[in-house]
């Protein structure tokens, strides 16, 4: 908040830092870079009780790997019917969402106006529809599960482009990137989804 010459300004600023960054700060992410497979980032303890010292990039991909894993794992038990695909990379998980479409109350999949707005202000909201005209079924789930569950998930039909030929509203990203006990705690919230 401020003046919009400010707010001008600074907006520039913010959206060129990303692609024109000072020498200084190159220089010294650069000597980080040499740094990320020094075996003494971390130590975890393997299956076997061994301590395994780690490197930044063993760290990261271990964390990855245990937090794709474990919430995959606990899609497959739960009753609520997501799918989840195998993710080989990257910060999310995929699942199909489409055997829950008769979960989510119609408030969701009707309009993108799904707030009482009688007891507090509306949300401002990105307003995607599908070629056909209707909330994709992605965004009404999403939106179901944060409002009602405390869940957030992204809708993947925001990642298309406009009038692709492609656009599917089947499929949601979980993120594998957050700390182990907030994701035990949206797995174990989603596990009590009466179903």
């Amino acid at each position: 908040m401020g003046p919009k010459e400010l707010i001008h300004l600074g907006g520039v600023i913010n959206n060129t830092v990303f692609y024109c960054f000072n020498t200084p700060g190159q220089i010294a992410i650069a000597n980080s870079l040499d740094q990320i497979h020094h075996k003494d980032y971390s130590v975890r303890t393997d299956a076997n009780g061994t301590k395994v010292d780690q490197s930044f990039v063993e760290d990261t991909q271990f964390f990855f790997e245990s937090t794709r894993d474990y919430i995959t794992e606990a899609l497959n038990e739960m009753a609520l019917p997501m799918k989840p695909l195998k993710a080989q990379g990257g910060y999310f998980i995929m699942a199909d969402i489409s055997e829950c479409e008769p979960l989510i109350p119609d408030v969701y999949k009707d309009s993108h106006d799904y707030e009482d707005s009688d007891t507090k202000d509306p949300v401002n909201k990105y307003r995607l529809d599908m070629p056909d005209g209707r909330v994709p079924l992605d965004l009404a789930f999403c939106r179901w599960m944060a409002v009602e569950h405390g869940v957030a998930m992204m809708p993947n039909s925001f990642f298309y482009a406009v009038n692709s030929p492609t656009t599917s509203d089947k499929f949601v990203r979980l993120a594998i990137c957050k700390d182990r006990v907030s994701t035990e705690k949206c797995v174990q919230r989603m596990k009590d989804i009466k179903v």
